[in-house]
């Protein structure tokens, strides 16, 4: 049967207006199509990923169509699954006048060490936002965790304490100092300390010339640790005199109420030894005085003591000792630590924890008669530019009895003569992790025993670079001036460095002294070693910490 094509026509009409009129009503809509309401949404990123620091994190997301901004939520709780807001959700983007706009983004105020669950979500100022977007569990378990901190700048031990300066204004609640994984020491963190970025902990639990390590906490959380070594403390039996300026130190001696006195040298003090007839002068110590500590307090630099050196009038010395100072007379043409004559016995000279420059010699003895001096020790010094007497000179001296000379975690940097001039027998010369740059002329020895027999010299796990004046192959160093030498173990010399056959110390290395070292040649030096095949050698305090 055939349709009249005026009734399809008119049918073929009414169809088109119907989904004509259809049509038309779904433009109300986001979408071409009906939907159902919980469904009209913006979509969430695709693509996020994680930068952590110590304190922030960068997110990087994929920004998508029709978003306004975008809300991030970060918690220490889980946020996985769609859970609610947790006690410590973080929010970034939720306030009108902090909208994420731009990718990335950096959250900030994040504790060190820490691990966060994130999310993230797109939004707009009308209509719904998206559904939260989580990062990829294969890679990142829904979280990341930020960089250990370290918000310590800097620690100042004293015998019994650490002043710990840090980072000004974060969130801290403890202190503590801490040995072998054991609270030794606790303490709460005021809101002043905070403010100001410095504290000091310690107490009667804290041992004298003890490693520690100090921690600073928010709750659980370490925000910062440093490990330190706690300095030495006062002999006991000793009376303690803090000098101030323009003191005569002679003076305070001579009145002193004991015969065992410790001279301070105040933190920030520049103390300069005078006379009426010089104006850097000696320092006699007077004949009441039985034993003497020249003591540098702890601090952020070392006192100052400029004079032309120290001698003593007592026949029986016990100890004379100078501790955490920086010691110099001005140039080294001139000056000694100690420059003792006379008849005397001396139980022992000690020097630690000093920085000395600018100055002919260390230790010197001249004109000695039937005298004797048990031991000399040097520990954890700097000594540079040291003029034509080195560091020991006994030379000539025939009536003085040595026992041991034992130098050990110190650099010397531009010493003008041999180390040791000595000329007596039977005693013992230790040098033990040292680091020597620019050191004897060329053709000398280190160790000049002026052939006396029965001298024992030891020179090991140390650090030897180019001598003084230079590198000169026509003109090789000498050891030991006797050529034995007791025990060289660990001990390596630079490759701009050459010593006559038989009086070696050491294995040479491929390494030129400006190789081995960051920068041996600039003011005061940086002996910092590079190659950390020899991080166990030398002088410590240029091993780099790992």
């Amino acid at each position: 049967m055939k349709l009249n094509k005026s009734i399809i026509s008119k049918a073929l009409f009414g169809a088109m207006m119907f989904l004509g009129g259809a049509s038309f009503t779904a433009c109300t809509e986001t979408n071409d199509w009906d939907v159902d309401p919980a469904y009209d949404r913006l979509f969430h990123s695709s693509k996020v990923s994680i930068s952590a620091g110590e304190d922030n994190a960068e997110v990087t997301f994929k920004k998508m169509p029709n978003a306004e901004y975008y809300v991030i939520e970060i918690s220490t709780d889980t946020l996985y699954d769609d859970v609610e807001t947790t006690e410590h959700s973080i929010f970034y983007g939720d306030k009108e006048d902090a909208r994420i706009t731009t990718s990335p983004f950096t959250m900030t105020g994040l504790e060190g060490s820490t691990k966060y669950y994130f999310r993230i979500k797109s939004c707009a100022t009308t209509g719904k936002g998206s559904t939260w977007k989580y990062l990829d569990d294969s890679e990142y378990n829904y979280s990341f965790t930020t960089k250990a901190e370290q918000i310590i700048t800097d620690v100042v031990p004293g015998s019994n304490k650490v002043q710990v300066n840090f980072t000004p204004n974060k969130q801290l609640t403890k202190a503590q100092i801490v040995k072998d994984d054991e609270v030794v020491v606790e303490k709460d963190v005021t809101a002043e300390e905070i403010a100001a970025g410095t504290l000091t902990i310690g107490g009667e639990a804290v041992q004298a010339k003890t490693s520690y390590t100090v921690q600073l906490l928010n709750g659980e959380n370490v925000r910062g640790k440093m490990k330190f070594k706690t300095t030495e403390a006062y002999p006991d039996g000793y009376e303690i005199i803090t000098l101030a300026d323009g003191d005569d130190i002679r003076a305070l001696l001579q009145n002193a109420a004991t015969d065992k006195v410790v001279i301070v040298f105040p933190q920030g003090m520049e103390y300069t030894a005078t006379s009426t007839e010089a104006a850097v002068a000696n320092i006699k110590i007077p004949e009441n005085i039985k034993s003497v500590y020249f003591w540098g307090a702890a601090g952020d630099t070392k006192p100052s003591l400029k004079f032309k050196g120290v001698s003593f009038e007592s026949s029986e010395m016990d100890v004379l000792r100078f501790y955490n100072l920086d010691i110099k007379y001005g140039s080294n043409g001139d000056g000694y630590v100690v420059n003792q004559d006379g008849t005397f016995t001396l139980n022992s000279l000690e020097m630690e924890k000093c920085n000395v420059h600018e100055i002919r010699g260390i230790f010197r003895f001249q004109k000695i008669v039937n005298s004797n001096v048990n031991a000399m020790k040097i520990n954890d010094c700097v000594l540079t530019d040291i003029g034509s007497y080195g560091v020991v000179n006994t030379k000539d001296q025939a009536s003085l009895t040595l026992g041991t000379v034992q130098i050990s975690n110190t650099t010397f940097n531009t010493i003008n003569s041999v180390l040791t001039n000595t000329s007596q027998a039977n005693f013992s010369i230790t040098l033990d992790h040292c680091t020597i740059w620019n050191c004897v002329p060329a053709g000398k020895p280190y160790f000049d025993v002026q052939k006396k027999e029965g001298v024992s010299v030891s020179c090991t796990n140390t650090l030897i670079g180019v001598n003084n004046g230079g590198y000169d192959p026509t003109k090789p160093m000498k050891g030991n001036s006797m050529k034995d030498i007791v025990n060289q173990d660990g001990t390596l010399y630079t490759s701009d460095f050459t010593w006559a056959e038989n009086y070696t110390i050491g294995s040479q290395i491929t390494e030129t002294s400006a190789e081995l070292w960051v920068n041996p040649a600039k003011k005061d030096g940086d002996f910092t070693v590079k190659n950390s095949s020899y991080k166990n050698i030398g002088d410590p305090r240029w091993i780099p910490a790992e």
